[in-house]
């Protein structure tokens, strides 16, 4: 019944949308997932990165915090043993908010909470990991390179949670970034705005014309927005890792 309803749904495929995998048929696309692989997936540990900045922190820094905690998530939704929540689910707490409120949560997710910090010549991040039935971890990430540091915080998220990180992400974790510190505030502040969403959907856009290997930077966008599926194409053939523009 799933393949032939895909099938029937695929008969209509949009003519500005194209066939990444033509040379599978409709039914082989449809059946991706053994149940194997369906009960290991459900079985995965979750985790979402939260906004990293205070209630009391700087406008730059909440600029700051809220884009890194973007850049954080797409580079850990690529780690293959835990589950990390797309930006869409993941709560939208400062750092105080979410220490109140994570005992209270149901679910079984783990929360990367914390603050950041930029001055000039200088990034860094005190974070801390709520996971159900710990103790709150606390971990410190700072450095003076930008990219470098990024992929520090990632590694040390990922240590926090008992992760052990493959060589091939080293390459996945190497693109996809902002051109230079600048650019990463800039997105920043269209997500910590108070501007109606199409107003900072345009902000966006005009962002990504500038920078446009920043792919997490479409994740602004609204489907209203004029060529919205050619801009996500594009930021996905640039960054091909980004699965939250899938």
């Amino acid at each position: 019944m799933r393949s032939e309803w895909l099938s029937s749904w695929l008969g209509t495929w949009p003519k500005d949308l194209p066939r990444l995998y033509p040379q599978l048929d409709d039914r082989l696309l449809s059946c991706f997932l053994s149940d194997a692989e369906y009960r290991a997936i459900l079985k995965m540990p979750i985790a979402a990165v939260l906004p990293l900045y205070s209630v009391d922190s700087s406008d730059r820094d909440k600029a700051f915090g809220a884009a890194l905690a973007r850049l954080l998530t797409r580079d850990l939704m690529l780690l293959e043993s835990v589950s990390f929540h797309g930006p869409e689910d993941a709560p939208t707490l400062a750092f105080e908010e979410a220490a109140e409120q994570y005992p209270r949560q149901p679910r079984r997710v783990t929360w990367i909470s914390g603050i950041a910090h930029i001055e000039e010549g200088l990034c860094k991040v005190d974070f801390r990991i709520f996971a159900p039935g710990k103790p709150v971890q606390q971990t410190e990430v700072r450095g003076s390179m930008f990219k470098e540091f990024v992929a520090e915080c990632a590694l040390a998220i990922s240590e926090a949670l008992g992760v052990t990180i493959p060589e091939s992400l080293g390459e996945k974790w190497s693109v996809g970034r902002p051109a230079n510190v600048v650019n990463l505030l800039r997105f920043g502040k269209i997500l910590t705005s108070e501007l109606p969403a199409k107003e900072r959907s345009y902000q966006a856009k005009q962002l990504w014309t500038e920078d446009m290997d920043f792919s997490i930077v479409l994740q602004a966008l609204v489907e209203q927005e004029a060529n919205y599926r050619v801009m996500l194409l594009e930021g996905y053939r640039r960054d091909p890792y980004n699965v939250a523009l899938l």
